[in-house]
């Protein structure tokens, strides 16, 4: 049994080769061997909760009243249904962060 471990980093659009996916394939028919795991100290611990803070901290959003036509609302609910809020949220934060696209509806 091979227990090297293999990291590799995939980058925004990319897709794993089929070695890699074959790889995790067969990793995630592997049992767990719970002994070989160190135990978490305090130190991880209090390090590992302010990280979740921090995270926490950073999703909080503000709820705002804003106008949109009734037909890119209701496509928005048919194509993407629930979820359909965050998907507008995180469509408009890109799109701010586009220039060009900015300029074009100012």
């Amino acid at each position: 049994m091979n227990t090297q471990i293999v990291t590799s980093k995939i980058k925004a659009g990319e897709k794993p080769t089929k070695a890699a996916i074959d790889e995790v394939m067969a990793a995630s028919k592997m049992p767990i061997n719970f002994d070989d795991c160190p135990e978490t100290t305090d130190e991880e611990f209090a390090i590992i909760d302010a990280i979740i803070a921090e995270n926490k901290a950073n999703k909080k959003k503000k709820s705002i009243s804003l106008r949109v036509s009734e037909n890119m609302l209701q496509h928005a609910k048919k194509s993407i249904g629930k979820g359909y809020t965050g998907f507008l949220s995180r469509l408009l934060e890109a799109a701010y962060h586009d220039e060009a696209l900015v300029r074009r509806c100012l």
